[in-house]
């Protein structure tokens, strides 16, 4: 079973770079482009790990990521442009 990687970032071209790599490595990948539907695709995905940038549309990173932990444990990794 390969394991999946939610990706939750609003710029697609850093997305879709980030993903073809983890693709050639076997991984399963997901891209959510907008902060609103983060938590749905995070529970109809069921990832590993989640890449998460904090600057998002209608919902920023941080809330999904405060939404995540109180319901799950898996590994968050936030990216960000932010000093």
């Amino acid at each position: 079973m390969k394991r999946r990687i939610l990706i939750i970032e609003d710029e697609e071209n850093l997305a879709n770079i980030i993903a073809r790599s983890l693709v050639k490595d076997e991984f399963e990948v997901k891209i959510v482009t907008e902060g609103g539907t983060a938590l749905e695709e995070f529970y109809t995905f069921s990832p590993s790990l989640v890449l998460l940038d904090i600057n998002l549309p209608k919902k920023n990173g941080w809330d999904i990521c405060k939404e995540i932990r109180q319901y799950s444990k898996v590994p968050i990794i936030i990216m960000t442009a932010r000093d």
